[in-house]
């Protein structure tokens, strides 16, 4: 058999995996988070816009925080649960698929909240090896809508931040 073409065929089989090996979201795949947040691995400017920056398309998030009325949260109470909705915006452009990552953490000592419950059919929760709860989406998306529910943390918790990145 053709060494060469043995090589070349492993080669492609091996670069089409790692191409595609974050398209679980990056939480399931690499054990790390891609949001920014203070405490990801990824802390230095590392969010999934890096890779995922398809030319000529453009994408924001938009997050909402309702209680379980529908009633949008300004502030949270704690231990009552609340739904999350992600919506992936096309603002310039029109993208194959979407995904995000969300993670909710303290802002006392950026720890994550771990509260994370019930995820959309396209969403997914991964909790990493140092003890971060993510929201992420499962694979590509059609839709640009995701959630997931939300329990706030425990009286004297301080303040929380959603962190996010998204995808094309």
């Amino acid at each position: 058999m053709n060494w060469k073409m043995i090589f070349v065929t492993a080669s492609l089989l091996l670069a089409g995996f790692l191409l595609i090996s974050s398209s679980g979201g990056r939480a399931s795949t690499a054990d790390e988070g891609n949001t920014g947040a203070p405490g990801d691995v990824a802390e230095d400017d590392r969010t999934c816009q890096n890779c995922h920056n398809s030319a000529g398309i453009q994408v924001t998030l938009q997050l909402s925080i309702a209680d379980t009325f529908g009633i949008p949260a300004a502030f949270y109470i704690p231990g009552n649960i609340y739904e999350v909705k992600v919506n992936v915006l096309a603002a310039v452009g029109t993208p194959a698929a979407y995904g995000f990552q969300l993670v909710a953490e303290t802002n006392l000592d950026h720890l994550s909240t771990n509260s994370f419950s019930k995820p959309s059919e396209n969403a997914q929760l991964v909790s990493t090896s140092n003890n971060r709860q993510y929201a992420e989406h499962k694979e590509p998306s059609d839709t640009s809508l995701f959630s997931v529910r939300w329990a706030a943390p425990p009286t004297g918790s301080g303040s929380v931040t959603f962190t996010h990145a998204e995808t094309e």
